[in-house]
């Protein structure tokens, strides 16, 4: 909540800060679930030639996990550690959590209208 706090007070426009604080929340959550899937399957290297063709074949272009530990190895680590801390479900969860808040960002089926809240409301679900 302290990080969130320093985002929103640092910008200039708040309002703006949410969806780039969405977008970045989304993008590790979806590398979590890459490294988890990865993981699952055996993989001990995230590279592209380790990984079986069908099972590369299922992973997302963005963000490519593949490029990001060839760019930044200490990734690999990061991201299996990350993994580690989420069951598959935990995961599901967060996914529903951040698509809630991306609708109610846009002023889709919500109650609450103020980004800041909305991000804090997300921050304590993603850490329930």
């Amino acid at each position: 909540m302290r990080f969130l706090d320093e985002l929103f007070d640092a910008g200039d426009k708040p309002d703006a800060e949410a969806p780039r604080t969405l977008a970045n929340i989304a993008r590790q959550f979806r590398l979590i679930w890459q490294a988890k899937m990865l993981l699952s399957a055996g993989v001990k290297l995230f590279r592209k030639d380790s990984v079986p063709q069908d099972l590369r074949g299922l992973m997302p272009s963005s963000p490519d996990i593949f490029d990001l530990v060839r760019r930044q190895d200490w990734q690999q680590r990061r991201l299996t550690e990350q993994a580690g801390r989420f069951t598959r479900e935990q995961l599901a969860r967060g996914f529903e959590s951040i698509a809630d808040a991306d609708a109610a960002l846009k002023g889709i089926d919500s109650d609450i209208d103020d980004p800041r809240m909305i991000m804090e409301m997300l921050v304590l679900r993603l850490a329930g």
